[in-house]
């Protein structure tokens, strides 16, 4: 939540596309917790090796209320337009290679509903040109929702399946959303030369990968 994701899956890509092209990488955070996003601004420059590194692998952290259509556009539109200055060079498709979206889908859902959940996902895929990568918090979370609520002293918000009705198939749901926006799923490799349609993660939440079906490589 500090960033630590970010920051080490945008240097492994650096390392692993500087290695073979010579390219940068820029990549932006976003979380509503303005807090989270300066700690991760100010881990990122304490741990950067030099000022080479910093210059071709320069990750931006931006506090974005993702349930908000305009804040969500304007994050990512702003952060293209400052990387097109900085740099100096023309991006002809603003849109990223990769989206990853970890531990949002359920925040998300439960505080603009199923209509937002979609909305926000079809915004993520209209930003994505490639790969995009969710790991969905599964129903068994929401029934959590609140008591973590409490321990922050803010009002409960109903998660029932009545009112959240992608709730019960939430995966299959994101799914269906993700696919009807011109994505696909992607089998996941494994070191044992298995395949898989998902993994779990340590507190058994699902990765689905998605590819775009149609991609503009101009």
């Amino acid at each position: 939540n500090e960033g630590d994701l970010t920051i080490a899956m945008a240097s492994s890509l650096w390392k692993a596309v500087h290695n073979k092209k010579k390219q940068t990488v820029r990549c932006l955070g976003l979380d509503i917790d303005s807090t989270l996003i300066e700690r991760a601004s100010n881990k990122f420059s304490c741990e950067v090796v030099d000022d080479k590194e910093k210059e071709e692998f320069m990750p931006v952290f931006k506090d974005c209320n993702l349930c908000s259509s305009d804040a969500h556009n304007n994050a990512c539109s702003s952060f293209f337009a400052d990387s097109t200055k900085t740099y100096q060079e023309k991006i002809p498709r603003k849109m990223f290679s990769l989206t990853t979206i970890f531990s949002t889908t359920m925040w998300i859902h439960i505080h603009s509903g199923d209509d937002g959940l979609t909305k926000f996902l079809e915004r993520a895929c209209g930003w994505t040109k490639k790969y995009l990568l969710i790991e969905p918090q599964h129903s068994g979370c929401y029934r959590k929702a609140n008591v973590r609520l409490r321990k922050m002293k803010r009002p409960e918000i109903d998660v029932s399946a009545e009112r959240l009705k992608m709730r019960n198939q939430i995966e299959n749901e994101i799914e269906k959303v993700v696919t009807g926006c011109g994505f696909r799923r992607v089998k996941i490799d494994l070191e044992a030369d298995e395949q898989v349609d998902d993994v779990r993660t340590a507190w058994n939440r699902t990765l689905q990968l998605y590819e775009r079906t149609e991609i503009d490589e101009d």
